[in-house]
């Protein structure tokens, strides 16, 4: 079993790699590889912004059931907006 687990880590954390070396650079040479730090470990694809996390945590449901540890979605979202406004987030809660 763990061979094929192996095998599909394998194929999954090369696939990208694989897939790009195939791709013809763009005629008139445009690529943005010199901007891009390039990391095999992490998606990142772009920052997240304070807004859209405050946008989120607004439109999350405020649930009382609670998961393993006793927590529930209102006390996260109090949390939340409590560090939003000790952290300068204030006109983005106030939209």
């Amino acid at each position: 079993m763990d061979d094929v687990v192996e095998g599909f880590n394998n194929f999954f954390v090369s696939v990208g790699p694989d897939l790009e070396k195939n791709i013809k650079p763009p005629q008139g040479g445009a690529t943005y590889k010199h901007i891009i730090d390039r990391n095999p470990f992490t998606i990142f694809l772009h920052e997240v912004t304070r807004k859209e996390i405050i946008d989120i945590v607004k439109n999350l449901k405020n649930k009382t059931s609670t998961d393993e540890h006793g927590i529930d979605m209102a006390l996260i979202k109090k949390v939340i907006i409590e560090i939003a406004y000790h952290s300068n987030w204030v006109p983005f809660l106030q939209k």
